[in-house]
């Protein structure tokens, strides 16, 4: 048969099946890295504008519980947060189940509180003069100045993201919804020593992003 040539024509649907999955979850990946990346830096930067320019009754201590959660491992919180998605939201085998738990994170929060912190409150008082909602401050006000620490979390976010693998090999089990990191390793178990040109040139699809953002953003 090997030498006939049946049997490589009938690996080669294979093949093609391999390559259409590794784009398929390179583009998973990608979607998944942009929608965390900016739902992050939008939702941790209006959370540390809230604990930098505005008072209330408990702030300090529900900015410590929640720089206090840094010290939690991952790890611990999996459980919880499967269970949480799977019995309570129902959300297995989902987009939004891979997405959702990467974006508020507390050393974000903390950053971009610390930033804002720093921006003379002058500027907002002017804004409010002027009739400006806090929603327009923020985005007319603090965001232009905060460009250089919302620039800094989104590489750190995209980058986290796009290595994902922990979360999203356990909230996935559709082949179709795989990212890369998951789809790799399940690459790497299911080609076998004949077939790691495929395993090598499916890691070097992955790394591209990262060597592209070290190149923009050094």
């Amino acid at each position: 048969g090997e030498k006939l040539g049946i049997v490589p024509a009938l690996r080669e649907p294979a093949r093609m099946i391999t390559a259409g999955r590794l784009m398929l979850w390179f583009e998973n990946t990608l979607i998944m890295s942009i929608t965390v990346c900016l739902l992050s830096v939008l939702l941790n930067g209006m959370a540390g504008y809230g604990f930098a320019k505005f008072t209330f009754p408990g702030h300090r201590m529900l900015f410590w519980i929640v720089i206090a959660t840094i010290m939690i491992p991952g790890q611990v919180t999996v459980i919880p947060l499967f269970l949480l998605f799977t019995r309570g939201l129902g959300m297995h085998d989902s987009f939004w189940a891979i997405v959702l738990p990467q974006i508020a994170a507390p050393v974000g929060i903390f950053l971009m509180r610390q930033y804002i912190q720093s921006l003379p409150s002058q500027l907002e008082d002017a804004a409010r003069i002027d009739g400006c909602t806090e929603i327009g401050i923020f985005w007319r006000v603090i965001v232009p100045l905060s460009k250089p620490i919302l620039g800094v979390w989104a590489i750190f976010t995209f980058i986290g993201a796009w290595k994902s693998f922990l979360w999203p090999l356990i909230i996935t089990s559709d082949q179709n919804l795989y990212v890369l990191e998951v789809g790799l390793k399940t690459l790497q178990f299911n080609a076998g020593p004949r077939n790691m040109g495929v395993v090598m040139a499916a890691s070097l699809l992955a790394s591209l992003p990262m060597i592209a953002i070290f190149f923009a953003f050094q």
